[in-house]
C-alpha cells in the first residue's frame, strides 16, 4: 500500500484496505445469523446510515442508496456514487461530478470532471479545466482553481500542488508551509509527513521542522504514533520524531482502535501495542479493515494453500468464521456490507459483538504553541490543541474574560450533574484557575459527556478530558457566548474579541 499520496475519489466497493489484524488459532469458531440477502448487483460500505447500490442495466449500470434495512433511500439515476460524509456524497451524471444530500437533491451541481472522497471541515477538493479547487457544502468556490493536486482539509490545513511542488493552504486559499516539497500528507494530530530528496520527514503547523527527512516510506500519525521504514524495516515515531518502538519489521500500518497496530514479520501479520508487545501472533496472510466496533477482517491460509477470509476481536479469536467466499467492510452502526458469494451475493452483518462504539474515540491532545490575545493583552492559559482546534478549561476562560462585557459565571448542579453558564455575571473564583500543571505534554484526550446549560438553554459543546479536567472547544464557546475568535497564522497568535459577536470560521 502507498502511503501518502493523493486522495482522489475512486469509486469502487471500498473495504478500508488499511489496517489488519490477527487471530491466535487458524481455524477459528464462530456463528452469524442466516444472511438477508440484498436483491442488488452490488453494495458498497455504510456510511451515516446509508450506502450505495447498483443495479445492473443492459448497456449501463446505475447507481442509487439503500438505508440500513436495504429499502432505496434514493432511487438509481447516477453513474457512479460514494459514501456519505457530513451529510453528502458524490454522484456522477452525465460524465461530471456534484453532491447529493439525503434527499437525493444536488446540494453542489454536477459540473465538475472530478471530486475528492468526502468533505472535510466544511470543503471538498473539486476539479475544473484541469486544476484542482475548494467549494463548500452549499456548494460555493470558496478556494480557487490554482492546483495541479489538492487533498483534505484536516487540522486546518491542506496539503495542495503547484509548479510541481506541494506546500499548505489555510482554509483561506492562502500559503501557510511554503512550495517545497515533493510530497506531502494530511495533517494529523498536529503533524504532517512531508518528503524531500526522495525521503519522508515530520514537520508541525507552522512548517517547523520535527524530524528531518531520512524515512523511506511512513503512514500519518494515528494515537500519538507514526508507522516510518528505516534502512527497510518498520517501526513508530512519536509526536516529538522520537523513536519508541525500533525499526525492526518487515511491514508495518498505523495504531487503531484497541491500541493496536498490524505488523508483518516472515510473512506474516500480527498485532503490537504501544509498549512493542505481540498482542496477536504473527500469523495471517493479509488484513482488509482496521479494528471498528471490535472487530477487523483478516486472513489465513488453509492446508491447500487457499485464502479464507474472516473476522477477528482483540483477542485473534474468530468471531466470524473463516470463508472462501467472504469479503466485508468494516463495521459502522452495527452493520458492515458483507459479500460471500451466496444468492445476491451482499448483505448487511449485524456485529455478533452487538457493540457499535467499542471505545472512546480518543485524539493526540498537543501542547497548544500559539500566542493567546484577549482584547489586545497576552495571556497564558494551558491550552490544547485536538484535531486542529483550540481547547480551554472552562473555569480558565472564565477567569480570563472576568471583567469583560463577555464575562460569565460557571456552576454545577449536583443534583442534576450539569454545568451552568451564566452570562453577564462575575465570575467566582473556586481556586487553582490558570494553574500550571508542569506536566503540559502531548496526551492522549477522551470524549467528556458534561452537559452544559447556558442560561438554563441546553448548549452543545465538543470536550475532552484530559488529566481529570475537562477542555472545551473555544469556538463552541465563542459562539454560544458571542465572542470573536481569530487566528493569524503568519504570528500565530490566537485572538479573543469581547467587544465584537461571533463570527464563524
Amino acid at each position: 500500500m502507498k502511503k501518502l499520496v493523493g486522495f482522489l475519489f475512486v469509486f469502487t466497493l471500498v473495504f478500508n484496505m488499511m489496517a489488519v489484524t490477527n487471530a491466535n488459532e487458524a481455524s477459528g469458531s464462530g456463528s452469524v445469523p442466516q444472511p438477508d440477502y440484498l436483491p442488488y448487483a452490488e453494495v458498497g460500505v455504510l456510511s451515516e446510515g446509508l450506502a450505495w447500490y447498483m443495479e445492473a442495466g443492459e448497456e449501463t449500470d446505475s447507481f442509487g442508496f439503500i438505508d440500513t434495512s436495504g429499502k432505496i433511500a434514493i432511487k438509481a439515476r447516477f453513474e457512479a456514487a460514494g459514501i456519505f460524509h457530513d451529510g453528502l456524497a458524490p454522484v456522477r451524471i452525465d460524465g461530471l461530478w456534484g453532491y447529493v444530500d439525503k434527499t437525493g437533491q444536488f446540494a453542489v451541481p454536477p459540473i465538475y470532471t472530478g471530486v475528492g472522497r468526502v468533505f472535510e471541515e466544511g470543503v471538498v477538493q473539486v476539479v475544473k479545466d484541469d486544476k484542482w479547487g475548494y467549494v463548500d457544502k452549499t456548494g460555493k468556490e470558496v478556494i480557487a482553481f490554482d492546483y495541479e493536486d489538492t487533498n483534505p482539509f484536516n487540522n486546518g490545513l491542506a496539503p495542495v500542488k503547484k509548479n510541481e511542488k506541494y506546500g499548505y493552504i489555510n482554509k483561506e486559499g492562502k500559503e501557510v508551509v511554503p512550495f517545497q516539497y515533493e510530497a506531502a500528507s494530511v495533517f494529523s494530530e498536529g503533524r504532517a509527513m512531508v518528503k524531500l530528496k526522495d525521503k519522508w520527514g515530520v514537520i508541525d503547523q507552522n512548517g517547523a521542522e520535527i524530524e528531518k527527512p531520512k524515512y523511506e516510506e511512513a503512514f500519518p500519525y494515528s494515537r500519538g504514533l507514526a508507522a516510518v521504514k528505516h534502512d527497510g524495516k518498520w517501526g513508530y515515531i512519536d509526536l516529538s520524531g522520537r523513536e519508541v518502538i525500533q525499526a525492526h519489521y518487515d511491514e508495518a500500518r498505523p495504531f487503531q482502535e484497541g491500541d493496536l497496530a498490524p505488523v508483518q514479520i516472515d510473512g506474516k501479520w500480527g498485532y503490537v501495542n504501544k509498549e512493542d508487545t505481540m498482542i496477536i501472533r504473527p500469523q495471517f496472510i493479509d488484513v482488509y479493515t482496521v479494528f471498528s466496533e471490535g472487530l477487523a477482517l483478516v486472513s489465513i491460509e488453509n492446508e491447500d494453500e487457499n485464502e479464507m477470509l474472516g473476522y477477528i476481536d482483540q483477542t485473534g479469536k474468530a468471531v466470524v468464521p473463516y470463508s472462501y467466499d467472504l469479503m466485508g467492510s468494516s463495521f459502522s452502526g452495527g452493520l458492515a456490507t458483507v459479500a460471500d458469494g451466496g444468492q445476491g451475493s451482499f448483505y448487511f452483518m449485524p456485529n455478533p459483538l452487538n457493540v457499535q462504539t467499542q471505545e472512546p474515540q480518543t485524539q493526540s491532545a498537543l501542547p497548544s504553541a500559539s500566542k493567546v490575545m484577549i482584547n489586545g493583552r497576552e495571556v497564558s492559559p494551558e491550552a490544547y490543541n485536538i484535531g486542529g482546534n483550540n481547547f480551554f478549561k472552562l473555569r480558565d476562560l472564565a477567569m480570563l474574560l472576568n471583567g469583560t462585557d463577555k464575562g460569565f459565571e460557571v456552576g454545577w448542579d449536583q443534583d442534576a450533574k450539569v454545568i451552568r453558564l451564566i452570562t453577564s455575571k462575575a465570575y467566582t473564583e473556586v481556586g487553582g484557575e490558570l494553574a500550571a500543571t508542569g506536566q503540559h505534554t502531548v496526551k492522549q484526550a477522551a470524549p467528556a459527556a458534561a452537559k452544559l446549560l447556558v442560561n438554563s438553554e441546553e448548549a452543545r459543546f465538543t470536550a475532552y478530558t484530559l488529566d481529570g479536567n475537562n477542555y472545551f472547544k473555544l469556538r463552541d464557546l465563542a459562539q454560544a457566548l458571542d465572542f470573536n475568535v481569530s487566528w493569524d497564522a503568519a504570528s500565530n497568535a490566537l485572538t479573543i474579541d469581547t467587544k465584537s459577536g461571533y463570527k464563524p470560521e
